[in-house]
């Protein structure tokens, strides 16, 4: 009987630390409608619905269990009228997490400038860090715009460079000093994070080259806490932003960016998973532009030495094959099933060229982009289509082209994103498009229909 006792007391104490482990977000909106409330996860530019609500008489509460890590969240508030909190951006607010209960109240209309902590550490420092930064960035953007066409001859322009250069200095300071008098906090490793170097006005150089040299020169990426918001991916945009110019062409910008991610290389490389992190943000968004060129960079100066986790594994996988798809490599032949139940070789193709396309029913673009190529490769006999359906199921396919008629080579990859086909052309997106001359040499990998016939022409001309 003792034991059983004594077994009953250690499950109590065990449930209420349990119990003592979860943390509670509570919120009072004022001048609220009825809503709809989302707390999203934040990982860099990428976000993660966590759970749902709705406020009554403007309050809501989430909770956080033992196993939420710290790091920034962001809340979604969603009225009947307004749209799908994914499609466009909704009102919201970013807040700190680290294992406090927090409480706070804030107006509707604009949650981060009448934002009030009312309780938590975290969330304090990090909504005067907010007012502190725009307090900031208006006064030193609007002196910088001054200086750039102030006269230096005149006697006032030292004062000005001396305002300049007092201002960036204090703000540092501020970000400097405040960290180090709670470093445990998580808003401290933000802040710490935001120090940047102080530019000096001189002949010698503008604020923009300054940048692109020294941009990363105080900044700590050995913070792989910070994976867990969007800081560390807006401090890259923020930096690639000094490289962009929108009088290049597509190759000029390349290069430009090329290098800039070789400045940026011994920064982010200091904590493997910080790394990882901003490798995977970078492939994503240069895929997403078409910039093969610097996807070709990154397979020859980012990827090095040994694979040590699955995740780099799969980049390094990825990076590789973009650089067996450069343009000028030879294209995989492709061997898939036709509707027929017919074998097809990509390679039996004998034609000046070949257009091998990915695409899928579920795709609306592929589907708006196939009538107008149909009608467009009518118009040109030396080009043969090679259509490769990615789709999850057979019978989509099979009844869209019954209804579609489609007039080249139809076939179907049964395993869709991880069939050989898709992973040999490197496809993580549709429609993907690849143009092959005569002896299957990749010669063009457009975005799309409309520079598909851009780079057509151009082959033409020549």
């Amino acid at each position: 009987m003792r034991k059983f006792v004594s077994l009953l007391l250690l499950l109590n104490v065990i449930s209420a630390f349990v119990m003592a482990q979860h943390f509670e977000l509570r919120s009072k909106i004022n001048n609220s409608p009825d809503l709809s409330v989302y707390l999203l996860e934040l990982k860099g530019d990428k976000s993660r619905l966590m759970d749902s609500t709705k406020s009554e008489n403007g309050n809501f509460i989430f909770s956080f269990d033992q196993n939420a890590h710290p790091g920034i969240y962001r809340v979604m508030l969603e009225t009947e009228k307004s749209s799908n909190i994914f499609d466009e951006d909704p009102t919201f607010f970013d807040f700190v997490f680290n294992n406090e209960n927090i409480n706070l109240e804030f107006d509707f209309e604009n949650p981060s400038s009448t934002m009030q902590v009312l309780a938590s550490t975290e969330n304090k420092l990090y909504y005067e860090f907010l007012r502190k930064k725009e307090i900031f960035g208006q006064k030193y953007f609007s002196l910088l715009s001054v200086l750039e066409y102030y006269n230096e001859a005149d006697p006032f322009y030292e004062k000005l460079v001396d305002e300049v250069v007092k201002t960036g200095m204090e703000y540092n300071e501020y970000l400097s000093e405040t960290s180090e008098k709670s470093p445990q906090l998580f808003t401290s490793s933000v802040l710490r994070f935001n120090i940047t170097p102080v530019y000096i006005p001189s002949e010698d150089t503008n604020f923009e080259e300054f940048m692109r040299q020294n941009f990363f020169n105080l900044c700590d990426f050995n913070v792989p806490e910070l994976i867990y918001s969007n800081l560390i991916t807006k401090k890259i945009i923020s930096y690639l932003g000094f490289f962009m110019n929108p009088s290049f062409n597509q190759e000029q910008q390349e290069d430009e960016i090329i290098i800039a991610l070789g400045n940026m290389y011994d920064h982010v490389s200091v904590n493997d998973e910080v790394f990882n992190f901003a490798l995977d943000f970078l492939v994503n968004g240069f895929q997403r532009f078409g910039m093969e060129k610097v996807l070709v960079y990154l397979a020859d100066n980012y990827i090095t030495g040994e694979c040590e986790t699955d995740n780099e594994k799969i980049m390094k996988e990825r990076l590789e094959a973009f650089k067996k798809m450069e343009i000028g490599n030879k294209g995989n032949n492709i061997v898939l099933m036709d509707e027929n139940n017919q074998v097809k070789r990509l390679y039996d193709i004998d034609n000046d060229y070949s257009l091998v396309i990915f695409w899928s029913t579920e795709c609306p673009h592929c589907k708006k982009m196939l009538p107008q190529l149909r009608s467009w490769i009518s118009e040109h006999g030396n080009i043969s289509v090679y259509a490769v359906s990615i789709d999850k199921f057979k019978a989509n396919w099979e009844e869209y082209l019954l209804m579609n008629h489609l007039p080249w080579i139809n076939v179907y990859e049964e395993n869709g994103w991880e069939g050989k086909a898709a992973k040999n052309y490197n496809v993580y997106a549709t429609p993907g498009l690849f143009l092959l001359d005569k002896e299957h040499r990749i010669i063009a990998k457009p975005i799309g229909f409309k520079e598909l016939k851009r780079d057509f022409n151009s082959l033409m001309s020549k």
